[in-house]
């Protein structure tokens, strides 16, 4: 270092270190002379740890908390900035002792500053230890020049202040907040703060960000089972006991005079009860089903077309053998469905069904074809819907909701297209193993 460097370098009211590229002392300020109680003569050619400990890793951080010892064996608390210079590093350090001397001993205080599992944050002046990073994925680097509200869920940012300006007016809080990770993921937080004194001074808002997003995903997998239970319920309720007051009316008339279409229309409102209640059974264990495998679709589907197979119905089918695709053990349910809506909507004499299945790009797509009524277009991604009723059949429309379920559940999809010259097409794509 050269005299001009060395006598600006111990000029300035800082605590400032620089060493060589292994850490070595090579000059000091004359604050920092005074902090560690001795010369800067005395310290050259020491290896920086022999007066600050710190972790290996933490000049890589550009900002870290340190342990500093005086000449006296004195601890003190630093809070340091590290920057690489040609052939070495600057330290720049600001003591920091006084500021956490209440949360307990020296050393208690760093190893809770450095393991907590939980984000530590003080703003005013910003500290954050490095949890931060780990569960958002920043660098500190990252975080120099950023604007907390950066980080903030877009959603969330006026709940954020809200709360924030609670605590600049001297309040503590305690609400949930979504972060944004650096790869775009929206987490979780329970964040709890309080005003930051010093000196009895409100100088910031300090406080605790704990991860809580597994804790929110089960809380609200389980909103969600209990709202579509609470529509399956409703839906039994409301439906069977309209079946089952239907069925007394002809119970009624039946008595009066016993006709042939009483009976017919009896059987009918029998087979729509039953054809309810296995729906909600299939909801109920679509909910309880696997996580994804691989299903060979090529035996599922056959064993589905086979099983609606009988008089009036004609079906023409080609599906390969062993094409597998990623789904679980519900996945009779969504070709069920649509091959029994083929049937039950269609009005024809004679009741046509396609199927075709084809692989590209590592997918499969399944094509069910029909010669029925047809589908219009405003009601193409409605009969999907939860509650969707046919204007014709007043059947639930649970089974079309149940395959659009399962579908997504699969990373798939499903629509329905119009078929030439009459009917509709329902295509289904699953994920090819």
């Amino acid at each position: 270092m050269n005299a001009r460097a060395d006598e600006i370098l111990r000029s300035l009211p800082l605590i400032l270190i620089i060493t060589d590229s292994k850490l070595r002392i090579t000059g000091c300020s004359k604050e920092a002379e005074r902090l560690f109680q001795k010369r800067e003569e005395k310290l050259r050619g020491q290896n920086i740890t022999s007066i600050l400990l710190f972790d290996g890793e933490a000049t890589k951080q550009q900002v870290f908390i340190a342990e500093g010892m005086k000449g006296d064996g004195q601890k003190v608390v630093l809070e340091c900035r590290c920057a690489p210079i040609a052939d070495g590093f600057v330290f720049a350090c600001r003591d920091v002792t006084k500021e956490i001397a209440e949360i307990g001993e020296l050393q208690s205080y760093k190893q809770f500053f450095f393991r907590s599992g939980d984000i530590l944050f003080r703003f005013g002046r910003v500290d954050i230890n490095p949890s931060f990073c780990n569960i958002l994925g920043y660098t500190m680097g990252d975080l120099i020049n950023a604007a907390f509200q950066q980080l903030i869920y877009p959603e969330d940012l006026q709940k954020a202040i809200d709360e924030i300006s609670k605590v600049l007016k001297g309040e503590s809080t305690k609400f949930e907040l979504r972060l944004l990770s650096k790869d775009g993921c929206i987490l979780w937080f329970e964040v709890v703060a309080w005003p930051w004194m010093e000196d009895s001074v409100p100088a910031g808002v300090e406080g605790i960000l704990r991860d809580i997003t597994e804790r929110k995903s089960r809380e609200l997998e389980l909103e969600r089972r209990a709202k579509k239970l609470e529509v399956l319920n409703r839906v039994l309720r409301h439906d069977l006991s309209n079946y089952l007051t239907a069925l007394r009316n002809y119970t009624e008339l039946v008595r009066e005079e016993a006709k042939t279409e009483y009976f017919e229309r009896m059987d009918d409102i029998i087979s729509r009860a039953i054809e309810l209640i296995n729906e909600i059974r299939s909801a109920e264990e679509v909910e309880k089903a696997e996580q994804l495998k691989p299903v060979n679709l090529s035996e599922v589907l056959v064993k589905e077309i086979d099983g609606i197979r009988g008089p009036n119905v004609s079906i023409t089918a080609v599906v390969p053998e062993n094409i597998i695709v990623l789904a679980n053990e519900m996945l009779h349910v969504v070709f069920s469905n649509i091959l029994r809506n083929a049937i039950i909507h269609n009005d024809k004499e004679e009741k046509k069904i396609w199927v075709t299945v084809s692989r590209e790009d590592g997918w499969v797509e399944v094509r069910i074809a029909d010669n029925g009524p047809g589908i219009p277009d405003e009601f193409k991604e409605e009969i999907f819907k939860e509650g969707f009723k046919g204007e014709k059949t007043g059947r639930t429309g649970l089974g079309l909701y149940l395959v659009k379920t399962l579908m997504e559940r699969y990373g798939g999809g499903v629509a329905v297209e119009d078929n030439e010259p009459e009917g509709s097409v329902f295509v289904l794509k699953l994920k090819e193993v």
